[in-house]
């Protein structure tokens, strides 16, 4: 469970959609799973981080969401606001998502916290 002051740092809010087991649905549209309201910390950063296989990210935010919303984090997609907020609770690409490149699963300096740390943006050639 969070800590006080953890919690207090989650002023924001973000819907993420976790990677769907299928890679399709079955019109040929990429598939994603079930979109999910995150109590979060939001901070903009961005920054242009290059990959091991040449292309780079355009890194748009640094995101700690509440693992007890959502566990586990994966390689999906967030979006700072609300589910009522989004253009298309069913397409994160259509609603302006970024696509979770990297995160981390770590623990508090006294290791009786866990929480998680995911940076998003968007794929460059």
């Amino acid at each position: 469970m969070p800590s006080v002051r953890i919690k207090a740092t989650r002023q924001s809010t973000a819907v993420y959609w976790p990677p769907s087991t299928d890679e399709f649905n079955a019109d040929g549209s990429p598939a994603f799973g079930t979109a999910v309201e995150v109590p979060c910390r939001w901070r903009d950063d961005v920054r242009t981080v290059p990959q091991n296989d040449q292309t780079v990210v355009e890194q748009a935010a640094v995101v700690y969401p509440d693992i007890s919303v959502v566990e586990p984090v994966q390689f999906g997609y967030m979006v700072e606001g609300t589910l009522a907020g989004v253009p298309n609770v069913n397409d994160p690409v259509e609603s302006g998502a970024y696509q979770i490149f990297q995160l981390k699963d770590t623990q508090s300096i006294v290791g009786q916290e866990r929480f998680y740390k995911v940076w998003i943006g968007q794929w460059q050639g």
